[in-house]
């Protein structure tokens, strides 16, 4: 298991974590898969991918166990990503651009239904891949070499390897909606916003692959010696999820990234001067368990005991739509509604009107995104006020 010490350091900001630790490895491949460039997986089965120069073939394992290869009726002109959406369908990106020029880019869509362990020829449905504007009229293009690919929310996600001359550790991030898989459609990709990974040498920052956790709570970036997770993201703004860096210990070129579980990913690097070859699994077990107990500090309340309104204090650490969720005593919902908006490192304080509930005892669920905060809390009340509602409730048994 990799062994993983954290160091927590705040910023005028926000607070993120670093692990320093180490992939460990798995599996060592063949010739065969010399130059991984993606792979995907279900839990169970794992398909990997070679980038160009390489017959275009679909390889299956079976846990560490190769199991069958499949030819894919494709060109491989620069497989660069594979990825799944969840209805299994898998997705080979024909998307590499050394040299901002290309204009013939593919996705390769592969029914779930076609990866029957036959091993016989797959047919994929080719979708034409174009930029929001030509190449060709931009000047000093740089941000188009593309090596990852993921599916989430109805849309395609590409993350950019900077190739920019004065090199600024840039990444952008293009979105194009997904189609019906029709052979004539085209998607287009759209900047939508951009991060800064740092660094002053591009072969330590720049993005190789990309992969989401299994609940799609968590978007991971690979580059050659670690990992960039953005956890929490709102919507389909992932840059805006709480950032954390996975060192892997060793710099090689490293192409590929999945999840394999809730606590495992799986990188495969290249066969390079560097070395390479080989499948590493890097467990985050302990990352997660440790942002998760940071995240349970982001909100309190100012009392257990509420008179006409309720006072939530909230310190995020991702930026989010918050919500509240109120059950009575005996389980039962009584209200559900969004309360307001937060930014990550901005202190907030969100006052709900109370003043309808009856007197007695309630659970407060409070929802910054898609992690809840539970309290206990009583709303006052006189005797008569108890007991005229105990009537109440039993007259209505």
């Amino acid at each position: 298991m990799a062994t993983v010490r954290f160091c927590i350091f705040a910023s005028l900001f926000f607070t993120s974590l670093t692990s320093v630790g180490q992939a460990t490895v798995t599996m060592t491949l063949t010739d065969s898969l010399r130059e991984v460039s993606g792979m995907a997986t279900d839990g169970e089965y794992l398909w990997m991918i070679n980038d160009s120069g390489n017959e275009p073939l679909l390889f299956e394992f079976r846990g560490e166990q190769w199991v069958g290869t499949y030819p894919v009726a494709a060109k491989n002109t620069d497989w660069e990503a594979l990825t799944m959406d969840i209805a299994g369908n898998l997705y080979v990106a024909d998307i590499g651009d050394n040299a901002n020029r290309r204009t013939n880019r593919t996705i390769y869509m592969i029914p779930r239904s076609q990866v029957d362990h036959t091993y016989d020829t797959l047919f994929p449905t080719p979708l034409a891949v174009r930029t929001h504007v030509s190449i060709d009229s931009i000047e000093g293009t740089t941000d188009f070499d593309w090596e990852s690919l993921i599916w989430y929310g109805g849309s395609f996600h590409i993350f950019s390897k900077n190739r920019r001359s004065e090199f600024d550790g840039a990444s952008i991030h293009f979105k194009a909606s997904a189609t019906s898989g029709n052979a004539d459609e085209v998607a287009v990709f759209h900047p939508m916003d951009t991060t800064s990974l740092g660094g002053l040498i591009r072969e330590m920052s720049w993005v190789t692959d990309a992969t989401l956790s299994v609940d799609r709570r968590h978007l991971f970036l690979l580059s050659s010696d670690k990992v960039y997770a953005f956890m929490d993201f709102p919507e389909d703004r992932f840059f805006e999820g709480f950032p954390l860096t996975l060192s892997l210990g060793s710099f090689t070129q490293k192409e590929s990234i999945t999840a394999w579980n809730d606590t495992t990913l799986l990188i495969a690097d290249e066969v390079s001067p560097l070395g390479g070859g080989k499948v590493y699994y890097l467990n985050i077990a302990e990352e997660l368990e440790e942002y998760t107990l940071m995240r349970r500090e982001e909100v309190s309340i100012e009392s257990r005991f509420m008179d006409s309104t309720l006072t939530i204090h909230i310190d995020p650490l991702v930026s989010s739509k918050v919500y509240l969720e109120l059950f009575d005593e005996n389980g039962r919902g009584v209200r559900t509604s969004k309360i307001g908006e937060v930014r990550a490192g901005e202190e907030t304080d969100l006052i709900v009107d109370v003043s309808a509930l009856k007197t007695g005892m309630y659970i407060v669920n409070i929802r910054i995104g898609r992690f809840p905060h539970g309290f206990f809390v009583a709303k006052k009340g006189d005797w008569r006020e108890v007991l005229e509602r105990q009537n109440e409730d039993q007259s209505n048994e």
